[in-house]
């Protein structure tokens, strides 16, 4: 089924989804969502196998965060004075992605991950049924990352090198322990 194949990182059935979708309409769903990076047409994207940054893998998990809407990132949303006055604020430009039906699936799946898939161990720290997320690691072991969200809060673990060396590691067995652990302080 879809729902074990997302949760356990299969790349066939992925790679099959993506060519039953067509590869120009994932890249422009991709574009749609976030990822302003060059993707090229190749059912490999499937896989990850173009490179985003970790910022822009964020932000695209984020519209499941949001169910389907996109919200552009700011990095200061107020000011306020220590009377609690407000100084300065920022408006938030929002807009709807992806329509939420869908958006309920993926992330229904996606919690599959942190239930019993590759990211189990998360589940079992205790985030099951409350997070959804990915765990990712690119060719050669270049590239370990995990990446959690509730429609609270959403945080992401990369780990790499910037000339490419492999970490070794899995996002499974790199980048999780890390959000683990982060989560755990922040979420309690």
């Amino acid at each position: 089924p879809v729902r074990k194949a997302l949760a356990f990182s299969y790349n066939i059935p992925a790679v099959r989804a993506v060519q039953s979708a067509g590869v120009k309409n994932v890249i422009a769903l991709a574009k749609k969502i976030g990822i302003t990076s060059e993707l090229q047409p190749y059912p490999s994207i499937a896989l990850g196998s173009f490179e985003v940054t970790p910022l822009e893998l964020a932000y695209c998990y984020s519209v499941f965060a949001n169910g389907g809407v996109k919200a552009e990132p700011v990095t200061i949303l107020a000011v306020s004075n220590a009377d609690g006055q407000l100084r300065e604020n920022r408006e938030v430009s929002m807009k709807r992605v992806v329509p939420a039906n869908l958006v309920f699936v993926v992330n229904e799946m996606l919690k599959d991950a942190v239930r019993y898939g590759t990211a189990a161990r998360a589940g079992s720290a205790g985030f099951a049924n409350r997070f959804a997320g990915k765990t990712g690691t690119t060719n050669n072991y270049r590239d370990s990352w995990f990446v959690g969200y509730s429609p609270r809060i959403l945080s992401m673990v990369w780990i790499g090198y910037d000339d490419n060396r492999t970490t070794r590691l899995t996002g499974s067995n790199g980048a999780l322990p890390i959000w683990i652990k982060h989560m755990g302080r922040v979420v309690g």
